[in-house]
């Protein structure tokens, strides 16, 4: 088995936990890691490794059938990124991924009672799936909605009973996904925000699990402040997600080196907050200026830890900061600071066209195809402010 995981640390990282299961549910647990593994081969290595273990394990055959299709359905819906680039030649196919799924359901369901192995979590876990596939793959909005309310149920009773600290956050993370999917499917305005505030309630349940097991000064509380944020925003609770943001950047200052590339981007979300949720034009302009502060010293830091010029595509971050400062300043008809930083924008925009024909020339390598800015539109902008500074004087003050 060890042969087909991709990354070895699976089966050498908490063996601790190993060591106080019996032999069953130690097989449970080594082909669950297997499974949240990228693991690499074919559909006829994946049969032949399970026929080992039906061999091996005949009393187990049922569910671990049912853990074979599982895989199986991983595969054929391209779940895992390294399996599938040598699985069915690499092509998805959500019909047969949601059949294997519902064979799976199926054997599950007869070991549901199982005394000592534990088969709600992973019912929980093919209901997401297969809502994800109906959802985002096979475009059934009811179908979707159906696997969404079935997993959520699953998994929301299982909160109670397990007791591993990753085990819990992986299934509040389950829940946040689907609530938050099932928002995006509402047609009606009322259920997707109780879906989306569902959706902040169990993310906060989530940190308070993270609490007890983290010390403040840990790494991981950057993203988590920073997802409770987004979801605050996507649940129009602009303060508390601002809040969560501000905290976000003061850990991401902290690290070694400041990951100053994601203040930038914390910000731009604050900044469209206030100009699209409240209006607030002076408030979005000042976190605009916020992200092009830390856009500015991500180039900088870019620069000096590279011995090479920085390529386009790390340029193009700050050019669009220049360019959304400037949209702001035009909503506001302030038209000279709109220039200013339209021009700003276009110094950074000719160096990435400059640079993609010098690497046309000299290495005879085409950039153009990663450098998608429709430099047409932005000219049409900055001729549109041209016109409203129509004084000669005024534009040459400028």
């Amino acid at each position: 088995m060890k042969a087909f995981v991709h990354d070895q640390s699976t089966f050498e990282n908490e063996n601790e936990h190993l060591d106080k299961m019996n032999e069953r549910q130690a097989l449970k647990e080594c082909l669950s890691r297997l499974r949240a593994d990228k693991i690499s081969g074919t559909a006829e290595e994946l049969s032949t490794i399970f026929n080992e273990l039906y061999h091996l394990f005949p009393k187990e055959k049922r569910w671990l059938e049912a853990t074979k299709h599982v895989f199986l359905a991983d595969g054929f819906s391209r779940k895992s990124v390294v399996f599938v680039d040598s699985f069915n030649n690499g092509i998805t196919d959500y019909r047969t991924a949601v059949s294997n799924y519902e064979h799976a359901l199926e054997k599950y369901g007869k070991d549901l009672s199982d005394p000592e192995l534990d088969f709600s979590v992973d019912i929980g876990y093919i209901h997401y799936s297969l809502g994800d596939i109906y959802h985002h793959g096979i475009k059934d909005t009811t179908s979707a909605n159906k696997h969404y309310d079935v997993g959520i149920a699953y998994c929301s009773s299982s909160l109670k009973t397990l007791a591993r600290y990753k085990d819990k956050i992986k299934l509040y993370d389950r829940l946040i996904y689907m609530y938050g999917w099932k928002a995006d499917l509402c047609a009606d305005d009322i259920e997707e925000k109780k879906n989306r505030k569902t959706a902040v309630q169990y993310e906060e349940s989530k940190l308070k699990e993270m609490s007890r097991q983290l010390p403040p000064e840990a790494k991981e509380w950057a993203d988590a402040y920073a997802d409770l944020a987004n979801l605050q925003n996507a649940a129009f609770l602009l303060e508390e997600a601002v809040n969560n943001y501000e905290k976000s950047v003061s850990l991401l200052l902290q690290q070694s080196p400041p990951d100053y590339y994601r203040c930038a981007c914390h910000y731009e979300s604050i900044s469209k907050m206030y100009n699209e949720q409240k209006g607030d034009n002076a408030a979005a302009l000042l976190y605009r200026k916020k992200q092009l502060e830390y856009m500015v010293k991500y180039r900088e830091h870019k620069l000096e830890s590279s011995l090479c010029p920085t390529i386009h595509y790390e340029q193009a971050p700050l050019g669009e900061s220049y360019e959304k400062l400037a949209d702001i300043y035009i909503e506001q008809r302030q038209f000279e600071s709109a220039y200013k930083y339209l021009m700003s924008a276009k110094q950074v925009y000719e160096q990435i066209s400059e640079q993609i024909n010098q690497s046309l020339l000299r290495l005879n390598i085409d950039l153009s195809p990663f450098w998608t800015k429709d430099l047409t539109s932005f000219e049409q902008k900055v001729l549109s402010v041209l016109c409203f500074l129509s004084d000669d004087d005024e534009i040459d003050r400028l």
